[in-house]
């Protein structure tokens, strides 16, 4: 009876947190995507992107992201991503000190998995472009791959109002991006750009490692935003660190 109870009160505690960690998701997802569980879902939007890459209606997207950045500078843009990135060494250094000493627990595992640096995704400038004849084919056949994936994201949202799960849309998510890796994959191996190569094999090399930081990225900054209440002292300081980086990240755009 007293083992029942102590497994009772933690259960009764256990946070929102406390389940699936990211790499544990990801590493699941992936053996489900070679197997391809995912192969009926991810034809099914290809068709859907297809339709849409026919009836031109792509440009909408394109322009969307065009208009986002059309104010900030490259030289403004570089500054920016400096002073981000300063910010989250810092970040990443508080939290780490708040958890070391701390049991392995899953959301200890969340907070390292978000707070241990990885190799720098030299890709990411792509999410922010879109096709131009001032890029080389190959840079736009990258940012055309990009908008693909953009496209296909955003959808999900339909299936998710019709009742889907949250983590369900999530790991459904998570195939898209594997299946995005692949085809970057497929074209570093052809292009004749050594730069944009090493890119690519950098970025899938250490793919399922960014997979698994986005998955726990998205909890802990919901803790951080008060929308999961921290059940724990550790958890309340967790919280603190990231709404304090969160409010100086949005300061700092909007300087």
């Amino acid at each position: 009876m007293k083992h029942i109870s102590k497994v009772l009160a933690i259960l009764l505690c256990a946070s929102p947190l406390m389940a699936d960690v990211g790499r544990d998701v990801v590493t699941k997802t992936r053996e489900a995507y070679s197997q391809g569980e995912y192969d009926p879902f991810l034809s099914e939007m290809e068709k859907d992107y297809q339709k849409t890459l026919r009836e031109d209606k792509l440009e909408g997207l394109a322009a969307l992201r065009k208009a986002a950045h059309a104010d900030v500078s490259p030289e403004r843009r570089q500054e920016l991503t400096w002073k981000f990135l300063a910010l989250k060494k810092e970040r990443n250094q508080q939290l780490l000190a708040a958890i070391k000493g701390e049991s392995e627990s899953e959301f200890v595992l969340k907070v390292r998995s978000l707070a241990t640096e990885l190799p720098e995704n030299q890709l990411a400038d792509f999410h922010i472009a879109v096709p131009s004849s001032s890029n080389s084919r190959e840079a736009n056949r990258l940012i055309e791959l990009d908008l693909e994936l953009e496209y296909k994201l955003l959808h999900l949202d339909a299936p998710l109002a019709q009742g889907s799960s949250v983590d369900a849309r999530r790991e459904k998510q998570l195939a898209l991006k594997m299946q995005n890796a692949d085809r970057m994959a497929g074209l570093g191996a052809v292009f004749e750009d050594t730069s944009l190569k090493g890119q690519i094999e950098q970025y899938t090399a250490h793919s399922d490692e960014y997979f698994a930081r986005e998955w726990d990225a998205t909890d802990l900054h919901a803790l951080g935003k008060g929308k999961i209440q921290p059940q724990n002292p550790l958890e309340e300081k967790v919280a603190r660190i990231l709404a304090d980086y969160q409010q100086a990240w949005t300061d700092l755009a909007k300087s």
